[in-house]
C-alpha cells in the first residue's frame, strides 16, 4: 500500500511543473535501498538442560539500514557486540533512530530453506536417556529442519513482513555442524561448524547458579570460560535494555570481564521504575553466547548463515 501511494505521488509530480526540484532533494536524501538475506540459528544451552534449536530466515528488503544491522533488529538477541570491553543496548532507541531515519526492514519469507544436522554431541546426556529430534526420535547425523512461514509483528511500523521459523526444538544433543539446504540442492550448498558451548564460571568471585542474587553495587566481575570472541550479555527480564559485553579477541580458555559500576548503575535506572524500587533485585538473564557466520554467496550478493550457541541463568540483580 505504501509503495502504491508513492507511485501515485512521483507520478502526480512528474505531471507538475512546479515540484520537479522538490522530488529531486527528496531522491538525494532518500535512504540507499538493498536487499539481503539470513539464515540464523539458535541453540539455547542453558545448564541442566537438553539442547533447544530455533530458526529464523528471511530475505529483506532494507531502506536507510546497513546491511550488517539487518539480523540485529529483527532479531534484538542477533545484534551484533561491542568491539571491546561492555555498552549499554536499549531497543527502543534504535527503533527510534530508524524512524527518525525514514529506514525501512520489508520481510519475506526465504522459502526452501533446510539445516541439516551433522553428528550430536551426546556428551553429559543423562545415562539412559535417549536423545530427540524435530520428528521425536534419535538425533542422528542427516536429520533435516524446516521452517515454516509466519507474519512478523510489525516493530514502530518500520519492520515487518513474513518470516521463516522453525522451533523451539529439543534436540539431545549439540552437533558438530550445519548445513544449508535449498530446492535446488539435495547436498549441503554450506557447512558451518557449530561454536563450543561457552559457559560463565563465577559471578563476583562465588559460582554461578540459577536464581543466585548478584550485588552490581560496585561493578560485576565475570569468569568466563570459552573460545576467544565469547559475548556475556545481562538483560533484565521483560526490558528493552541489556548491558553486552565482548571477551578479548586475546582471550581463550578462561578469562575475567569487568562490568564497571556506573553501567550497571545505568542499566538499572533504565528499567521501567516500577520494577526497580529502591532495594528490589531485578531478575534478569545473564547469558554466555559464541557465534559464527558465513557468506553464503549462491544465493544473491548478501546472504549469510548465522549459528549463535547460548548459555542463560537467571539470576537476581541488586544495584
Amino acid at each position: 500500500m505504501a509503495g502504491a501511494v508513492g507511485a501515485c505521488l512521483g507520478l502526480f509530480c512528474f505531471s507538475s511543473a512546479g515540484c520537479d526540484s522538490e522530488q529531486r532533494a527528496r531522491d538525494a536524501s532518500a535512504p540507499p535501498s538493498l536487499q539481503t538475506s539470513e539464515v540464523s540459528v539458535r541453540f539455547d544451552v542453558s545448564p541442566q538442560k537438553a539442547p533447544v534449536m530455533s530458526v529464523l530466515a528471511f530475505h529483506a528488503t532494507v531502506a536507510g539500514v546497513l546491511q550488517r544491522d539487518v539480523l540485529g533488529i529483527v532479531d534484538p538477541l542477533a545484534a551484533a557486540a561491542p568491539e571491546r570491553d561492555c555498552e549499554l543496548r536499549d531497543l527502543d532507541l534504535s527503533a527510534n533512530a530508524l524512524v527518525a531515519q525514514g529506514g525501512s526492514i520489508e520481510l519475506q519469507e526465504l522459502g526452501g530453506i533446510g539445516l541439516m544436522l551433522g553428528t550430536p554431541d551426546l556428551t553429559g546426556l543423562a545415562a539412559g536417556a535417549p536423545p530427540t529430534s524435530s520428528a521425536g526420535g534419535v538425533a542422528t547425523a542427516g536429520t533435516i529442519i524446516r521452517a515454516f512461514p509466519r507474519l512478523f509483528p510489525d516493530v514502530a511500523t518500520v519492520v515487518g513482513g513474513v518470516v521463516g521459523e522453525a522451533g523451539p526444538l529439543q534436540l539431545g544433543g549439540l552437533p558438530d555442524r550445519i548445513g544449508l539446504l535449498t530446492p535446488a540442492s539435495e547436498l549441503p550448498l554450506e557447512e558451518l561448524a557449530v561454536p563450543a558451548a561457552p559457559r560463565i564460571t563465577s559471578i563476583n568471585g562465588a559460582p554461578l547458579v540459577a536464581g543466585a542474587r548478584v550485588d552490581g553495587h560496585d561493578g560485576l566481575t565475570i569468569g568466563v570460560a570459552g573460545d576467544a570472541g565469547t559475548i556475556v550479555e545481562l538483560r533484565p527480564f521483560g526490558a528493552t535494555v541489556a548491558i553486552s559485553c565482548a571477551v578479548p579477541a586475546s582471550s581463550a580458555g578462561e578469562s575475567t570481564l569487568t562490568v564497571p559500576r556506573a553501567l550497571v548503575a545505568r542499566l538499572s535506572g533504565a528499567v521501567n521504575p516500577s520494577a526497580a524500587a529502591p532495594g528490589k533485585a531485578l531478575p534478569a538473564s545473564l547469558d554466555a553466547l559464541s557465534r559464527a557466520r558465513v557468506r553464503v554467496a549462491p544465493f544473491a550478493a548478501t546472504n549469510h548463515l548465522s549459528i549463535e550457541v547460548r548459555a542463560s541463568t537467571a539470576v537476581e540483580l541488586a544495584p
